[in-house]
């Protein structure tokens, strides 16, 4: 059995409510602009997830908050014993349950976006509120606001995971224990209009147009730094063969460039993936290149 299709159209829970109707053994593979993630279904229970940095239970719950992406299942025999990272048979990591707490996340995350809650938000607490027991993260979180400082600064200090975050703030706001003082601004920014065409294709990648561009920018990024380092090898190979056209590469030779081509490409991704991972908005259009782009030859037509 395999499946394909977009997770705009088919959700997660609904996919993985399939494969466990039909007790399958196989492997989800998703992709959001330039994220990916893995599933993988033994006999039906989810025993393995992973996505960016995450693992196991973290990274699957984070899935639930995918609305858009690309997403494809293929049956395999069998998953290995070391590939397991979520245990079905333990009550708190059940697949019934993990969809289930999957789908209360997502709807904490669209109670959050319904008001608009951001990291430029400023939350005080409400005096004399009557607290029921909360999370330590909730409580923490709680203790933090100060109807100054914007949110973005308080989460800054604090050492909660992304879903600690989003659940401790949809329990305060629904229990009405802290209170937005100020609407939400946006940073000053020079706009740009972009064709329907543009808009529409970007947001098949991600929602949230800035976070499609920046995606974008860095695919880009990628590319460039791919063509720069295959324009440098086709120059060192004709300087090699103009200086001695008997120059013959045997097969131990190619392996060995292969390799060290390999090597040098991961370093570019993960200088490139560090750098997404501190982005959060496109550089404007008149910013000077980066360091890593000074200094470059450019492509030869």
């Amino acid at each position: 059995m395999q499946l394909t299709g977009e997770l705009s159209k088919v959700s997660l829970p609904n996919l993985l409510q399939l494969v466990r109707n039909g007790a399958l053994t196989g492997k989800f593979s998703l992709l959001q602009g330039a994220k990916t993630a893995t599933v993988l279904i033994e006999d039906g229970s989810i025993v393995h997830a992973e996505a960016d940095a995450l693992l196991g239970k973290e990274a699957l719950l984070e899935l639930f908050l995918w609305l858009s992406g690309s997403f494809s299942f293929i049956e395999i025999d069998s998953v290995a014993p070391e590939e397991h990272s979520i245990n079905p048979e333990d009550p708190e990591e059940s697949t019934d349950k993990l969809i289930r707490e999957g789908q209360h996340y997502a709807e904490q995350k669209r109670f959050l976006d319904q008001l608009r809650i951001s990291g430029q938000s400023v939350l005080s607490p409400v005096k004399d509120a009557r607290a029921p027991k909360l999370p330590d993260s909730a409580r923490i979180l709680l203790a933090s606001f100060d109807a100054n400082q914007p949110l973005s600064a308080i989460l800054a200090r604090l050492s909660l995971t992304r879903r600690q975050q989003i659940q401790s703030l949809a329990t305060l706001l629904s229990e009405n224990l802290c209170v937005v003082v100020e609407p939400q601004e946006q940073e000053s920014m020079e706009q740009t209009s972009l064709p329907d065409w543009v808009v529409a294709r970007l947001r098949q990648d991600n929602p949230d147009i800035s976070q499609a561009i920046v995606d974008m920018v860095v695919w880009t990024d990628r590319v460039k730094c791919w063509m720069f380092q295959a324009d440098a090898d086709f120059e060192r190979i004709k300087t090699l063969l103009e200086k001695n056209p008997k120059t013959r590469f045997d097969e131990d030779s190619f392996e060995r460039e292969r390799s060290a081509q390999a090597a040098l490409s991961d370093d570019l991704d993960n200088a490139i993936f560090g750098q997404l991972n501190e982005t959060k908005v496109p550089p404007p259009a008149n910013e000077k290149p980066s360091g890593r782009s000074q200094g470059r030859r450019p492509i030869k037509d």
